[in-house]
This record gives C-alpha cells, structure tokens and sequence, in this order.
C-alpha cells in the first residue's frame, strides 16, 4: 500500500471516530482502531504504526486518553503530552500484544 493511501486511511479513521464523539460523546477504546485498519485491508506488520498515527490526530482534535479506575469512570491521562502517550501506548502494545476487547491498553474520551 502506498503512503498516500495509508495517509487517507488514517484520516478516514481518525475523523469517523473523531466526528462520532462529538454527535455521542463517549468512551472507546483503543482496540477498535487495529479493527477499523483491519477493514481496510492494512498489512500486520502496518497496525501498530498507523494505530499511533490515528491517536496524535485523535488526541490534537481534543479526543482524551486514559484508563478506567477501580470502581470510577475514565481517568485520563492530563499529566502526559501527546508524545509521552503514543510512547506508553507503543510500549505497553510491544509488552503485551495487540490490544483487544477487555483488554484494551487505553480508551478514548
């Protein structure tokens, strides 16, 4: 795939899920990301990367990450910069895998 198609693709994503949160504002989590470049047909070994690319866009068009806490809602991660949050993403995805449902490294807010 060229990178002019994978640049559209990671708009597409980032806007769909970008424009969604704004008509119904509520919690998604990082797992259907690999799900949505799945769909168009992006190679394995390009998840991950492009994953990252949709979460800066995600978090400069005002989209928060974070964790659920015990027992409370969604705590975001205010004390980090975007950097500092694709890189935990990134570690904590090489750690533990691909991120899955129930199992989702961060969630969306």
């Amino acid at each position: 795939m060229d990178k002019a198609r994978e640049q559209e693709i990671v708009n597409e994503i980032a806007s769909m899920h970008i424009e969604g949160h704004r008509k119904v504002p509520d919690e998604f989590g990082l797992f259907e990301i690999p799900c949505d470049l799945r769909g168009y047909r992006v190679a394995q070994g390009e998840i991950l990367r492009l994953s990252l690319e949709i979460v800066r866009l995600l978090l400069r068009n005002g989209i928060r990450a974070g964790r659920f806490g015990e027992g409370r809602g969604l705590d975001f991660w205010t004390g980090m910069t975007e950097d500092q949050i694709v890189e935990h993403i990134r570690r904590e995805w090489q750690a533990e895998g691909e991120p899955i449902l129930g199992k989702s490294i961060c969630w969306f807010g």
